[in-house]
């Protein structure tokens, strides 16, 4: 089973949200969607920790020196990446986006 192709997007500072000027947010379509339910197991093995579940928040925020990992345990969800001027991208269960700081 081939997985869809992985994507990347980069944003320009908006003036609210700086935005990486170098590194992209990239967005790995399907990477768990076999294992979707054990994202957060996941994750904690590979010491990616503080983790949370049940939603993301409705405003729009960035992390200055910590980069994100978001993975989509069930349902789908369109964000806007980028801030205000950002992008919407959907996501689905089994989706992995990396936001970096």
């Amino acid at each position: 089973m081939k997985l869809p192709e992985i994507r990347t997007y980069l944003f320009q500072d908006d003036g609210t949200i700086p935005n990486n000027r170098v590194l992209p947010v990239v967005l790995y379509p399907g990477a768990l969607k076999d294992q979707a339910a054990q994202t957060e197991n996941l994750f904690n093995r590979h010491h990616w920790l503080n983790s949370w579940t049940n939603g993301v928040f409705p405003y729009h925020h960035y992390h200055s020196n910590a980069h994100e990992v978001l993975g989509v345990i069930r349902g789908s969800i369109t964000l806007q990446l980028g801030g205000g001027q950002g992008e919407h991208v959907e996501l689905n269960a089994g989706d992995v986006v990396v936001l970096p700081a």
